[in-house]
């Protein structure tokens, strides 16, 4: 099989137009599948805006991306015009690393960000250092501003905090939304938890629980119920009345009043609350995601079963 002229002339067009282009499965704030989703989690990481190619719309695309980069697998990465790789190779630079390197960015400039920590915090991150000799204190701050604190064995390339006493390391994308960041533990009866404040946190869609979104269900409330699934995984269980996002129906929930209540599920929660957000930052102020995804929801009742 060789690649067409016409579809050829398609994709240079793409790359000429684009710096960054993500050839994927689904879009930015909907991806269809697990790697693409994975690929568009580390760009956000690092990049505000690169674009976006729906290979599910666009058969010739989907095969002639394959035929012109000579690489088998989907999602594939192009900076510059340049070939980067695909999801397992981008994982690895980000690493490594070497992602922001291909991804022209500069990070010299940039210093360990201002964090503060409690009383407690400090007890219990010294405590936990003890345990822990030869690992370095890492937090990663996601493009949804969530916060995972815990130890590394390597922090090559990563940015060091150093606050009373105490080394926390952050990658570029985590330095730049860390400035002015406060940490404490307070104990549960679970143990000690984390408790982190982040004045750059932005306003963003909420979680619905389980319990919270059957009882709205049973009172018969107002909802539109999105799934971001692809149809081949919506065969493992879904929610009555839901219905699959593709384009068409993106682009038809872009009309709706922007007081409509929208409940967006996916499998896990994760690609959910990307799609929630898109729509709330869209102006939807009642865009919300299911916690935990369909997977959650049938563990939740089958257990009350």
């Amino acid at each position: 099989m060789s690649l067409s002229p016409e579809v050829r002339q398609r994709i240079e067009s793409i790359l000429q137009e684009n710096r960054v282009v993500l050839f994927m499965k689904g879009n930015r704030a909907q991806p269809q599948c697990g790697f693409s989703g994975q690929v568009v989690q580390i760009l956000d990481d690092f990049l505000a805006d690169y674009a976006t190619v729906n290979i599910l719309a666009d058969p010739e695309i989907r095969e002639g991306i394959k035929l012109y980069s000579n690489w088998p697998t989907l999602p594939q990465l192009y900076v510059n015009r340049e070939f980067v790789g695909g999801c397992d190779i981008i994982r690895e630079m980000a690493q490594e690393g070497e992602l922001e390197k291909a991804l022209g960015i500069e990070r010299t400039a940039l210093a360990g960000p201002k964090i503060e920590l409690s009383a407690n915090a400090v007890q219990t991150i010294q405590e936990a250092i003890e345990k822990s000799p030869g690992a370095s204190l890492s937090l990663h701050i996601s493009p949804n501003f969530e916060h995972s604190l815990g130890f590394a064995k390597d922090v090559v390339g990563k940015i060091e905090a150093r606050t009373q006493g105490i080394s926390i390391f952050l990658d570029l994308a985590s330095a730049q939304r860390a400035n002015g960041l406060s940490i404490d533990f307070i104990d549960t009866p679970q143990g000690k938890s984390l408790v982190v404040q982040n004045p750059n946190q932005p306003n963003t869609a909420k979680a619905l629980g389980c319990e919270a979104l059957k009882a709205k269900l049973d009172a018969k409330e107002n909802l539109l119920i999105y799934d971001v699934r692809s149809p081949d995984e919506r065969k493992a269980g879904y929610i009555e009345g839901s219905i699959v996002v593709d384009q068409d129906v993106a682009q038809a929930i872009e009309k709706l009043p922007k007081d409509s209540a929208l409940v967006f599920y996916c499998q896990d929660g994760l690609r959910s609350r990307s799609a929630a957000q898109h729509f709330y930052e869209s102006g939807f102020a009642n865009a919300t995601y299911l916690e935990g995804g369909i997977d959650g929801w049938i563990r939740h009742f089958e257990a009350a079963n």
